[in-house]
């Protein structure tokens, strides 16, 4: 019986808006230069050197656009997937977990940024696209896992239910 369920995108929008001016510019440049075979700009980098950096900045633009982290908790624990870097959904089963709590964070301070993290505090690993709450599950032999959510309220009316489990 599914408890609780969340799809979650990056939504951090001055990072996508950089990202996606630099993929433009590099595509650009790319045509300018790979295409129309004109120099960009007065000293220019090396075709070599454009290829990858265009290919690099258009990776780095696409796994922002898509990344999406996919949060289910059931009667029998915890699945999440953080797409495209989990190829399969995680699963946590409540027999593995000693307490869950609805947590506030720094993403940044406490983690060093969003994404697959290990903070840099000793808070254990954490799984956050944005904001700054999430589901903080206490793990049994091993260190804490924050799962980010962009829907504190309903998480925290379904909070009791998911305690009731563990």
């Amino acid at each position: 019986m599914v408890i609780y369920q969340e799809s979650q995108r990056f939504n951090v929008i001055w990072i996508i808006a950089i990202v996606c001016s630099l993929a433009i510019l590099a595509v650009y440049a790319f045509v300018q230069q790979i295409v129309l075979n004109e120099p960009f700009g007065q000293h220019p980098i090396s075709d070599g050197g454009l290829v990858f950096f265009t290919i690099l900045t258009i990776a780095a633009a696409l796994i922002i656009i898509f990344q999406k982290l996919e949060t289910q908790i059931t009667d029998k624990g915890v699945y999440f997937q953080l797409i495209p870097f989990q190829w399969r959904r995680r699963f946590i089963p409540w027999e593995n977990i000693d307490r869950v709590e609805l947590v506030t964070y720094d993403a940044y301070k406490e983690y060093a940024g969003y994404g697959y993290r290990v903070s840099v505090r000793g808070n254990g690993r954490a799984i956050i696209i944005s904001g700054n709450s999430g589901l903080m599950l206490y793990r049994k032999n091993k260190k804490p896992l924050l799962i980010g959510t962009q829907n504190s309220k309903g998480l925290l009316e379904k909070l009791s239910e998911i305690k009731s489990m563990v």
